[in-house]
């Protein structure tokens, strides 16, 4: 009983790890079968499709559509019998029929403003001849193959009198006229010498075709500011915490200094003095700013340097700083910006180009004036960093130059274009020794439009 037992577990066993080992056969497999039993039957509606479309197109080919056939002309001669017209129109009803048509109806139409009746005569001829001597020049030299009575006078003709009464917006066009009805023959031409007439027509403004010289012109800078710092050949000693003690001291390397971004504003006003000159002149506000690495330190005496009259240094500006320029605690960042407003005044040549696109370059004089008056100034033996506003020059003048090109769309002109910007006093007065010249590079973006 065990056996059997122990037997029926072992084949259980082997089932189940015969079902793992099990392969079957794809369905491609089963597809390759059934179509070598059966055959395979796309390939007989392929067929049938094949010789559809060829029969198709060999029908079209032997039999073509009616609008690709080309025409086929008959060997045959063909007679075409045309009759010549006769012609019973003479000169005398041409004449008659233009009489006609210029003849113009009576007609009413109430008018708010009068007009004189116009009395012009207008003259008829009988034949063509006798209208020959007013619709050709005078012949010095008359033909003789060609007989034309040149001097026979033209009849007139006595036409009735038509009352024609204009609309109101014709009279308002006419205005100064009494009368709003015209008194004249049919036909008649307003050109008479008699009966003549000069009419009011509305002015017409001639300034909107007349360019304009004066135009306005606002613009945008943003720049980099930076600063020309020198001493000079003064010689710069005395007591100080400097570690370097030597009788003559390059400011810029005792110094760090980085650039920082600033802006303009300003408003123009234009004058085209020709077409290669515009002079120009406005308004601006310039941020021109730096950045200073320095240190933090407890508060302590310095003195600033100044000079006499004669431009060498004779005393000192004691004052009072906590910001050392070489060592201290702890690092710092300072800023020394000037705002500044100025009047530029200058002109614009045009290099080259035409009406819409143009290069041109410009360059200004700037006076300038000094809005604020908190900048850092360096101590003796460039030690410290020290405010002194006495010592902050309040009026200085720059110079602009710059290159842009200009695009105009309909009466807007824009402009883009580099500009440089430089102050050629110095920051601060004579007295101080150190000299510090601002400068900017900037992108200008402007826009003007006439003024009419």
């Amino acid at each position: 009983m065990d056996q059997h037992y122990l037997n029926d577990e072992f084949d259980q066993f082997l089932k189940e790890n015969a079902d793992q080992h099990k392969m079957y056969p794809s369905d491609r497999v089963w597809a390759n079968i059934k179509r070598q039993q059966h055959g395979d039957k796309r390939r007989v509606a392929y067929i049938g499709l094949f010789l559809l479309v060829a029969g198709s197109l060999l029908w079209l080919t032997v039999n073509p559509p009616a609008a690709y056939r080309h025409p086929v002309y008959s060997a045959l001669p063909i007679t075409v019998t045309q009759s010549k017209p006769t012609i019973s129109v003479t000169v005398d009803d041409i004449i008659a029929k233009l009489r006609a048509k210029s003849l113009i109806p009576p007609m009413e139409i109430d008018a708010p403003v009068k007009l004189k009746p116009l009395g012009i005569r207008q003259r008829y001829f009988a034949t063509l001849e006798d209208a020959m001597p007013v619709l050709l020049p005078p012949v010095t030299e008359p033909s003789p193959a060609r007989e034309i009575a040149v001097n026979k006078p033209a009849p007139e003709l006595a036409l009735e009198y038509h009352e024609i009464t204009l609309p109101a917006s014709d009279n308002q066009r006419l205005a100064g006229l009494d009368d709003p009805k015209i008194d004249t023959y049919p036909g008649a031409s307003p050109f008479d010498n008699e009966h003549q007439h000069e009419m009011a027509l509305p002015p017409i403004d001639l300034k909107k075709n007349r360019s304009s010289r004066l135009s306005v012109m606002m613009s945008f800078a943003p720049s980099i500011g930076y600063r020309n710092l020198f001493d000079g050949s003064r010689k710069i000693t005395g007591p100080g915490n400097s570690p370097v003690m030597v009788q003559k001291l390059d400011v810029n390397e005792f110094v760090d200094h980085k650039p920082a971004i600033g802006f303009e504003l300003g408003g123009h006003l234009k004058y085209e003095l020709s077409k290669m000159i515009t002079l120009r002149g406005g308004l601006q506000l310039n941020l021109a700013r730096y950045n200073i690495q320095a240190f933090a330190h407890t508060l302590e005496k310095a003195s600033l340097p100044i000079n006499n009259a004669w431009g060498y240094q004779s005393d000192s500006l004691v004052v009072y700083s906590n910001i050392r320029n070489i060592a201290g605690n702890r690092p710092v960042q300072l800023k020394n910006q000037y705002l500044q407003v100025s009047l530029p005044v200058g002109a614009e040549i045009k290099l080259f180009g035409y009406s819409k696109f143009q290069v041109s370059l410009a360059g200004t004089l700037q006076p300038t004036y000094l809005l604020n008056a908190d900048q850092y100034l360096l101590t003796n033996n460039f030690t410290n960093y020290a405010k002194e506003p006495s010592l902050i020059r309040r009026w200085n003048l720059a110079t602009g130059l710059e290159a842009f090109f200009s695009y105009q769309r309909g009466d807007v002109r824009w402009q883009i274009g580099p500009q440089f910007r430089y102050n050629l006093l110095s920051t601060s007065n004579s007295e101080y020794p150190i000299r510090e010249n601002l400068m900017e590079y900037g992108l200008k973006i402007g826009i003007s439009r006439p003024l009419y």
